[in-house]
């Protein structure tokens, strides 16, 4: 009879967690679900007429050279990703390890995160300018032969620009990586420095292995920032240019949608975007799970 009434009970609080959580479902439904069919829908018809004009925007989109040139982009931004888990591992291990003034040097590397990528975009983009005070500084140390025109040279800007998203970024990676190595026990170290490991060999052998959900969870992250969130930057610092070099898929949408009212190319566009984030966030989260499994 007792077991019976646990039973009871345990299904009676089941069911009562589920109602809980139908206002929030609801309000996501609202928020994502609803948007996401309106885009669909969008893209599936003209935006003149509103007659259903099945794939064809798809078509129109996936023959625009200037989509596949945006796309290159973002997937060329992906690059980021080691560069950001490769310095968040190396200056959370310094801070780690509270080397003199690491309270300071915390602060002023997370700081930059905490400001809005318009103000960011907007300073990066007086300082990098060709009469900024990137070039004034080359000038001044006499190395006037290195002054560019960052921004506005083809070859540079997209360079230029993956700099200013690692300035920015590299905070949240720093701040998730100390954070975790907080809670690695500190006898793990001292094995290490004990069996004669560098410091190199310490941080390959010992931090990467117990950072190995946070370092997937940091990429996770930034690969949907780089591929859905970059455009504050372009818009502020390149609006795309020059040329079509620092166009990326969200700048794509953006033109499309209100530059030339092309509502169903840029819906279409957003879906694939979409549709790209999904698969490559799958596949990483089968990544976590297996990392999760053999720890």
């Amino acid at each position: 009879m007792q077991v019976r009434r646990q039973r009871v009970m345990i299904q009676w609080t089941n069911r009562a967690g589920y109602t809980f959580l139908v206002p929030a479902l609801a309000i996501l439904a609202f928020v994502y679900a609803y948007p996401m069919a309106k885009v669909i829908e969008f893209s599936l018809r003209h935006r003149g007429t509103g007659v259903w004009t099945a794939l064809d925007n798809y078509q129109r989109l996936l023959g625009d050279p200037i989509f596949w040139q945006a796309l290159w982009n973002n997937v060329g931004l992906f690059f980021l990703i080691p560069i950001l888990v490769v310095l968040s591992l190396v200056f959370s291990s310094l801070l780690y390890e509270r080397i003199r003034g690491w309270q300071v040097y915390r602060f002023f590397i997370f700081l930059p995160y905490m400001i809005p990528v318009v103000v960011t975009g907007i300073a990066f983009g007086y300082i990098l300018q060709y009469r900024g005070l990137v070039n004034r500084v080359l000038d001044f140390a006499g190395l006037g032969g290195l002054r560019q025109d960052w921004l506005g040279d083809p070859h540079l800007a997209f360079f230029t620009v993956g700099g200013v998203i690692v300035w920015r970024e590299l905070g949240l990676g720093i701040v998730l990586f100390l954070a975790r190595l907080m809670q690695v026990p500190g006898e793990l170290y001292e094995s290490a420095r004990i069996d004669g490991a560098g410091w190199w060999q310490t941080l390959y052998y010992v931090t990467v292995p117990q950072l190995s959900t946070v370092i997937l969870f940091y990429t996770s992250v930034m690969m949907i920032q780089l591929f859905s969130w970059v455009f504050n930057y372009i818009f502020v610092l390149t609006r795309g240019g020059p040329g079509f070099t620092t166009y990326v898929s969200e700048f794509y949408i953006y033109q499309r949608a209100f530059s030339y009212d092309e509502i169903g190319v840029a819906s279409a566009c957003s879906f694939v975007v979409v549709l790209l984030v999904a698969v490559g966030l799958s596949g990483l989260f089968s990544l976590l799970r297996r990392v999760e499994i053999f720890e």
